[in-house]
């Protein structure tokens, strides 16, 4: 699988999420992590049992009537509810909501079951996905298209959020033959409401740790199952497969489990304990793995 690197300085004047660790709720008192609640840990606020709201315990062990309601501050990006099925984990699955909340899908409007690719959440009002994404995209003239998030399945209407596409701009450097520079940027028409199941993933990844053998959880939908978000490991490899050779371009080893994978499915890395983007699939034309 191809995979582009993305962290160029058109896309770090995106990021503005503060890596906060501490929340305060709107009435004034300290969030306590991790706190219990249903028999579940939690490690950042919850929407559970509160219509959507995210809250916090105020005390531990949680206590009825110590809690507070979370403003949108309290969330950070790349900070999911479980960082080790986020951007550490080995095993392919289905996600579950809260596994990737930066996950978004891009679709038709008139149509649930219509996505066309992926992109990952950048912040409240902008998402990064990929060119070749967007070919697809454009594709459909005539279509409403939108962004989905706060789901990892197309058919659940709980919790989610589907925003209109204001603009799109493709990296003036794309190469359809190469490519080179296939990144793009969606601009949603209103924000994205952060939750626990909505929020940004990091930007600031080392390259350094982009390296032969690393490991990485890669996330998003595949041509034959587009209506459910699927995840699994993959290692980046060192080929002479010509167009891993690019510049700003890598390459991951083969994976007969995740078929097919379609446009602007993510790869996460942990990197200072959350989760931060090492790049984004390309489906152009010959643009697969060995």
């Amino acid at each position: 699988m191809k995979f582009l690197f993305e962290c160029t300085s058109v896309f770090l004047l995106f990021i503005s999420i503060v890596w906060s660790k501490n929340c305060e709720t709107t009435d004034g008192h300290s969030c306590v992590f991790p706190f219990e609640y249903g028999n579940r840990k939690y490690t950042i606020c919850t929407t559970v049992d509160k219509l959507g709201s995210p809250w916090c315990a105020t005390y531990t062990p949680y206590k009825h009537g110590y809690w507070g309601y979370c403003p949108t501050s309290c969330y950070t990006c790349g900070l999911s509810a479980s960082i080790s099925r986020s951007c550490n984990d080995d095993v392919l699955r289905y996600a579950s909501n809260p596994d990737f909340p930066w996950h978004v899908f891009i679709r038709k409007k008139e149509k649930i079951d219509f996505v066309f690719c992926s992109g990952i959440i950048a912040n409240d009002q902008w998402v990064i996905t990929t060119g070749s994404c967007l070919n697809i995209f454009f594709t459909q003239k005539r279509a409403k298209n939108v962004v989905q998030v706060g789901s990892s399945k197309m058919i659940e209407q709980s919790d989610i959020q589907i925003l209109d596409v204001e603009k799109t701009v493709i990296h003036e450097g794309f190469d359809e033959t190469t490519g080179v520079n296939d990144i793009a940027l969606i601009k949603t028409v209103g924000k994205f409401a952060f939750t626990d199941l909505v929020l940004p993933l990091c930007m600031n990844i080392d390259r350094s740790i982009i390296q032969q053998g690393a490991n990485g959880t890669m996330s998003g939908i595949t041509n034959e199952e587009r209506k459910v978000l699927q995840a699994d490991r993959v290692t980046i490899i060192q080929t002479s497969y010509k167009v891993c050779m690019h510049p700003g371009v890598f390459c991951t080893g083969p994976n007969t489990a995740l078929k097919a994978m379609a446009s602007g499915a993510s790869l996460a890395m942990c990197f200072n304990g959350k989760c931060a983007l090492a790049g984004l699939h390309s489906t152009r034309s010959a643009a697969f793995s060995p």
